[in-house]
């Protein structure tokens, strides 16, 4: 009895050192163990977004320089300006990063990584008044929506939330999408074959007032050319190609108190517009210009009253609007006692 009671005590004993044991571990893991709360709450860079006026982005080959003047951002190689929501989201988005702790941090992690001096994706320079605030080298991606990104001057390689794309390279890539647009409603529009004007609240066609026109059918057709959005710069070789062609076709906007003057130019499948504003070719999407080539006056003028009866579907209005043949008069019947009057008279 007495060896078992002894016996029960060591193998009471053993779990009871073993969890000890375990405790102690635990805590001295946790002493030294990053705190990944206290890391995330500290920003990656240390400065406010609303501090910088200049950015430049490289990919190794090709590098944009982006700066801020009289509040409007401008793509420098380019002298047009630049898109300032995708420049305000690129450096919002990385001085509010706060990553939690290294990936890693040595030489080697920072080549497979590309994000080296010597070797990287992207290599993006914040600046203040033509000092640099940061330069940031961005690399490799480990998963959708996170990338690798490492600071100069710093060992440590951090895993952000930022994608290469939102940092391009290309000076066209920075372009405002939007500098063709007209903000102010148009008085008059004209495309081939067609001139339209807004009088009191409504579109007619200047010389033929009475064709009635479909308001938001014209509206969509006029925001084709009003709101026409860049895709691209055209080359100098490529625009002294289209300042030569004859091919493609002319437009006119006007607003209460200005007129553009557009002209469109096909190349190969593409299309180009330049306005009188602006010197420059850019590239548009083909859709609107196919649209405004060859407008289709059936497509705006208002359903004529028996296609739209007829086009109800309960086919009540679709007989009311039909009109009705007219019945021809039956012919006068003569009685016999007219007749036989008649012939006695005779």
């Amino acid at each position: 009895m007495k060896q078992t009671a002894s016996s029960s005590k060591r193998s009471l004993l053993v779990p009871g050192l073993v969890l000890v044991m375990l405790v102690q571990a635990g805590l001295v893991v946790a002493s030294y163990w990053p705190d990944s709360n206290a890391a995330g709450n500290k920003p990656w860079l240390s400065f406010k977004a609303a501090d910088i006026d200049q950015l430049v982005v490289s990919d190794g080959k090709q590098s944009t320089h982006l700066l801020l003047k009289d509040k409007h951002w401008t793509v420098k190689e380019l002298n047009l300006p630049a898109d300032e929501h995708q420049i305000q989201e690129v450096i919002d988005t990385l001085v509010s990063e706060k990553p939690a702790w290294p990936s890693a941090t040595t030489d080697e992690a920072a080549t497979r990584f590309k994000v080296a001096e010597k070797g990287f994706e992207r290599k993006v320079e914040l600046k203040k008044g033509g000092t640099d605030e940061a330069v940031v080298y961005l690399g490799t991606s480990p998963h959708y929506g996170q990338i690798y990104g490492r600071r100069e001057g710093d060992k440590d390689i951090m895993n952000i939330s930022f994608n290469a794309y939102q940092a391009p390279a290309d000076a066209h890539d920075w372009l405002d999408k939007s500098l063709l647009k007209v903000t102010a409603q148009p008085t008059m529009v004209t495309l081939p074959g067609l001139n339209l004007e807004f009088l009191k609240g409504n579109w007619q066609i200047t010389d033929q007032p009475a064709v009635s026109l479909d308001n938001p059918k014209v509206d969509e057709l006029v925001n084709e050319l009003k709101e026409l959005m860049v895709i691209g710069l055209a080359d100098d070789k490529l625009a002294a190609t289209l300042n030569q062609s004859k091919e493609g076709f002319v437009a006119t906007l006007a607003v209460k108190d200005k007129a553009y003057h557009y002209q469109f130019r096909p190349s190969g499948d593409d299309w180009y517009a330049r306005r009188d504003d602006m010197p420059q070719w850019f590239k548009v999407s083909t859709y609107p210009a196919n649209l405004l080539k060859q407008p289709d006056l059936s497509k705006l003028e208002k359903a004529a009253p028996a296609k739209a009866a007829a086009a109800d579907s309960s086919g009540t209005a679709t007989a009311a609007a039909t009109p009705a043949v007219p019945v021809p008069a039956a012919p006068a019947v003569t009685s016999p006692d007219s007749g036989a009057a008649t012939q006695s008279t005779n």
